[in-house]
């Protein structure tokens, strides 16, 4: 097992994901995959053999880390969130949050929730609910076994339409 954590390629920092994947590692599979874009990254005393970290990806590296680990920890933004779930995988994602300076608004929240309430991702607000979040995705992976990519597409296209005509 491994664990793949992505914060996109927004301009703004979004520490708090960093901090908190590396504050719970032990929680999580490793290897653990970071790509960490324009946040804080300090690998000083970690085990290289643990966690392996990067600013970017380019778009085959990152299509790649999706399809090749099993837990997923993402950004809450639409393309990442959308890759992860046509992939067949159901990620984590916790939104960048304005109040923080993670972003400008708070249009990530909106997806996470209503990702969240279709059983399309699982959404962590806060790191001290890691666990939770783990058990409900192995929960609703279990529950959910899309056996028609057509129902897959049906639901993302379903959810485009109503987060892009909000």
């Amino acid at each position: 097992m491994s664990t793949f954590v992505s914060v996109g390629n927004a301009t703004q920092p979004f520490d708090r994901l960093i901090n908190g994947v590396i504050s719970n590692m032990h929680l999580l599979p490793a290897p653990i995959y970071i790509q960490h874009g324009n946040s804080y990254f300090n690998n000083k005393n970690l085990d290289t053999n643990t966690i392996t970290a990067t600013k970017f990806l380019n778009m085959n590296q990152f299509e790649s880390k999706i399809r090749e680990c099993e837990i997923l920890i993402l950004h809450a933004g639409a393309g990442s969130s959308i890759h992860a779930i046509k992939s067949g995988k159901i990620p984590i994602i916790m939104p960048r949050l304005s109040k923080y300076g993670e972003h400008v608004d708070d249009h990530q929240l909106e997806l996470a929730l209503e990702l969240d309430a279709r059983k399309l991702a699982v959404i962590l607000k806060d790191f001290n609910y890691l666990s939770e979040a783990i058990l409900n995705l192995k929960t609703i992976f279990n529950l959910k076994k899309i056996n028609s990519k057509s129902v897959l597409f049906e639901e993302i296209d379903n959810l485009l339409y109503k987060y892009l005509n909000a």
